[in-house]
């Protein structure tokens, strides 16, 4: 018989690798029933027992109102047809308060068979931090397990524990906090008039509506009442009173069990100090963004020749073996069609990489809360930046990732202006469009189109939230929290990129191959291209009739475009395949029209999805043509003048 565990803490104290080093790489993705936020599952054999791993959303706190801690909450209340068996609390020492409150809010929801994890504990070690393991078990009550998810170390042990919790051979008694007597009555008066449990007596009175609603209606409207007078009581809401009485608690039991060493902070701090100043953290974010894409760009090339010389290879063997109509579907079909974008997937995998190292090492955050300030600016929430930074890979979890943003309309601004942001599919057309320049004008050339991109969301974003908002700008308020710096691990960062940039190998396979043989089927017929008769060009010419003059783009070009709105890689097949030739002026023009227009048909779905109104979609849709038809023709009038 199987046993279900939970993972639940803050994030960035490695739960999700502590969840891969538990049961290896294969992790299942998916997304918890009728919300997006995402679902991590794995299993893994501890004697004769199987583990269900359930990874729950980080967060700090079950007393919030976001998408996170409904499915958090209602997950451990059984909301989602199971319960968890164990519920395994994870933190780090660097900041051991918030997962210890955590702690007490679990066994507050009727949760006794817990562990206690403390992640990155070599990491600890090398700043002169020193956890006393089992002072802080004596005072938690509950198993308390040292680890490292990065070296492994602990993991072992960590089994072992989560096993004599869910056998019964361990009986944990969670610390409870000293609440104020005004809610010690109150909740006194609950569980022994209505048979509430204690637990659900704090929840109910702290106003969580997932307790509440499973009350009945008589009850509510008593516990409603009863957190009148105990807030006229305190002088202040209950759910503050609680969270007082949790951190006061957490921050004895840690100042008597975690010793820290000062000097062991000081490079950190330091390096803190320059990487958020406002001029020298910006400087440095510019930096390194530069040294991506010149890393990307570099290394990607030579790649990028050596997957060129295989398909040129395929090419030939199709041209000797294969006759009329197949060899023109293979050649053109598949091999120039999907063949092309499989031959840009190094640069997506080395972005993405890349990018993953930097998240990993924690540098992200910081630039994040860099950035933080000038997002508020154009009346986004603060907490954009972690959608921003996941568009860079794809649009469409990072739409649905907006879910973070609790303030609805500061979602709803986030949602619809993140498309602009250039994904890994646009990455691929813009380094197949800018490899058609010189050299030396590559790398600013692709800068530069991520500089508008930028320009245009932040423009975009400023406009609508002055629309939204009747001219009034929302604060764009925003907390966020700075990891600790430390060296990326190379499993973490490699199994991250791959889920990340398998989609772009799946799409390859389904969209991009789809559309490369509708192409090539009407580049066929009614009558071969070259006639002037076919199916492409007479589509290609009557739109060229438009992005000729305003855009400088020729009938080819005008039909790529179009492919793109399924899915942006097939700019670069639809090009390859109707062998297009474009000068260096073209080629940036393209490249810029394409990463502004019209975002994919699935992230359209997404906004869809998330907005709940075909209303939002069909604004961006339009807005985005719109900018990137204005931008373009600016451009290209531009380049024509000079």
């Amino acid at each position: 018989m199987g046993k279900t565990v939970a993972l639940v803490g803050p994030p960035n104290v490695g739960k999700t690798t502590l969840m891969s080093r538990l049961c290896g790489v294969k992790v299942e993705v998916g997304n918890w029933p009728g919300v997006t936020v995402e679902r991590k599952t794995c299993r893994y054999e501890h004697g004769n027992t199987t583990y269900k791993i359930v990874d729950l959303p980080g967060l700090y706190s079950l007393t919030g109102s976001s998408e996170d801690q409904r499915v958090a909450i209602s997950y451990l209340l059984g909301g989602y047809g199971e319960k968890p068996d164990t519920v395994v609390v994870v933190g780090d020492p660097f900041s051991l308060e918030r997962s210890v409150a955590l702690l007490m809010e679990v066994a507050e929801l009727g949760y006794h068979h817990l562990v206690f994890a403390v992640n990155m504990m070599d990491e600890a070690r090398r700043k002169g931090i020193h956890v006393d393991l089992d002072g802080l078990e004596e005072k938690l009550g509950v198993p308390v397990v040292g680890t490292s998810a990065k070296s492994g170390e602990g993991v072992d042990r960590l089994k072992r524990a989560i096993a004599d919790v869910a056998e019964g051979r361990v009986e944990p008694k969670p610390v409870t906090p000293d609440y104020p007597e005004p809610i010690e009555r109150a909740v006194e008066r609950l569980t022994s008039e209505h048979g509430i449990p204690r637990w659900a007596a704090i929840r109910a009175l702290e106003g969580v509506e997932e307790i509440l609603e499973r009350l009945p209606e008589g009850v509510r409207e008593e516990v409603r009442d009863l957190r009148r007078k105990v807030e006229k009581e305190l002088g202040r809401p209950v759910r503050e009173a609680t969270e007082d009485a949790r951190r006061e608690t957490a921050y004895r039991i840690v100042s008597e069990t975690v010793e820290t060493r000062e000097d062991g902070f000081e490079l950190q701090d330091r390096l803190d100090k320059i990487l958020t100043h406002p001029v020298y953290g910006t400087v440095t974010a510019l930096t390194v963004l530069a040294a991506v894409f010149w890393i990307a760009f570099t290394l990607g090339g030579f790649l990028e020749d050596a997957i060129d010389g295989l398909l040129d290879v395929l090419k030939t063997l199709s041209t000797t073996h294969l006759h009329e109509p197949f060899r023109s579907l293979v050649n053109q079909g598949l091999i120039e069609g999907v063949g092309t974008v499989l031959s840009l997937y190094p640069y997506v995998f080395l972005l993405l990489l890349l990018l993953t190292m930097l998240e990993d090492s924690g540098y992200t955050a910081r630039v994040a809360a860099l950035a933080a300030p000038l997002m508020a600016r154009f009346g986004l929430h603060g907490k954009t930046v972690f959608p921003v930074a996941i568009s860079l890979s794809c649009n469409v979890p990072a739409v649905t990732g907006t879910r973070i943003i609790e303030d609805p309309r500061a979602r709803l601004l986030s949602a619809v202006t993140i498309p602009f942001v250039p994904c890994s599919a646009r990455l691929a057309v813009i380094t197949f469009l800018t490899a058609k320049m010189p050299p030396g004008l590559r790398v600013p050339a692709a800068v530069a189109i991520y500089a508008v991109a930028l320009a245009a969301f932040l423009g975009s974003a400023a406009l609508l939230d002055g629309l939204l908002h009747r001219g009034k700008r929302s604060t764009g308020g925003h907390v966020i929290e700075l990891p600790r710096l430390r060296r990326p691990h190379p499993r973490t960062v490699l199994t991250v990129t791959w889920i990340r940039s398998k989609e772009f190998l799946e799409k390859a396979g389904t969209t991009v191959l789809a559309v490369s043989l509708a192409l090539w089927a009407a580049s066929k017929y009614p009558q071969p291209i070259g006639t002037g008769r076919s199916a492409t060009e007479v589509l290609g010419h009557a739109l060229a009739t438009v992005t000729g003059p305003v855009l400088g783009l020729g009938w080819k070009e005008a039909v790529a475009l179009v492919n793109g709105i399924a899915a942006k890689e097939t700019v670069v097949s639809t090009l390859t395949m109707l062998n297009a030739h474009l000068s260096p002026d073209k080629a940036f023009v393209l490249a810029l029209v394409t990463t502004l227009y019209f975002p994919c048909v699935a992230t359209l779905a997404s906004l869809w999805s998330e907005t709940g109104s075909l209303k939002w979609p069909a604004i961006s849709l339009a807005w985005s043509l719109a900018v990137a038809t204005v931008i373009g023709a600016a451009v290209h009038a531009a380049l024509t003048l000079t």
